[in-house]
């Protein structure tokens, strides 16, 4: 065997090795964080809304982000909320994001507490709006839907418990927020086939300003037949 033959003996397992290894892979990079359900050391469970990839890009969403990000406060953003044509999906969006993040330590709590104000106050405005839309929709009466009625002394003529057909989105949490902005510390969960043909659950549910992250499903604080409580 010459020199020169030997060398290229030699070098040929080099070779193959060489082109055995793979390409670095052109593909996007997944993230690092792909959870869809985060629970938060106080309770709060965020859930990933779907569709969120494209709903975070919303123009709604884009402009509340900016607002989270130039460190407004709650009620400055809440007194605006009505310009940035805001849609509830995108709040989600938003909230998850804000979720996410302080679960990654990516901002502060107190960063978080903030914008977690901004979302429960959307919500109410969002469910304020729905009730009223109920209210002023001909024949809104004949619509099922479900039903919070939140409970007063009934010591007060002008401050009694009252009931309201909340859009079919709203959660547990949404009736909560209602009765403790009206002075109210329980509520009771009902679904309406319309026309006030109503079913009601058998225990009522005590409630705070802080109150959140309820879940009725399947226990005896849902209506039978339940119409969708979380």
């Amino acid at each position: 065997m010459t020199r020169t033959t030997g060398i290229a003996a030699l070098l040929l397992p080099v070779l193959i090795a060489a082109c055995a290894v793979p390409k670095k892979s052109a593909e996007p990079l997944i993230e690092k964080d792909v959870s869809r359900t985060i629970i938060l050391a106080d309770g709060t469970t965020c859930v990933e809304p779907a569709g969120i990839a494209a709903t975070r890009l919303g123009p709604g969403a884009v402009r509340l982000k900016e607002l989270l990000e130039s460190d407004a406060k709650a009620e400055d953003v809440l007194t605006k909320a009505g310009e940035l044509k805001l849609t509830p999906e995108e709040a989600e969006a938003v909230y998850f994001d804000a979720c996410r993040a302080f679960y990654g330590a990516e901002i502060k709590k107190e960063v978080f507490e903030n914008d977690r104000a901004i979302y429960i106050g959307l919500r109410q405005q969002f469910v304020a709006q729905g009730v009223k839309d109920w209210q002023e929709k001909k024949e809104g009466i004949a619509d099922a839907g479900k039903l919070c009625l939140v409970s007063l002394p009934d010591t007060d003529p002008d401050h009694r418990s009252f009931t309201r057909v909340i859009p079919i989105d709203a959660t547990v949490n949404d009736c909560a927020q209602l009765a403790a902005k009206n002075g109210s510390g329980e509520i009771l969960l009902g679904c309406t086939k319309g026309h006030w043909q109503n079913t009601w659950a058998k225990r009522p549910i005590a409630v705070n300003a802080r109150t959140r992250n309820l879940s009725v499903k399947g226990t005896a604080l849902a209506p039978d037949p339940d119409c969708g409580w979380n």
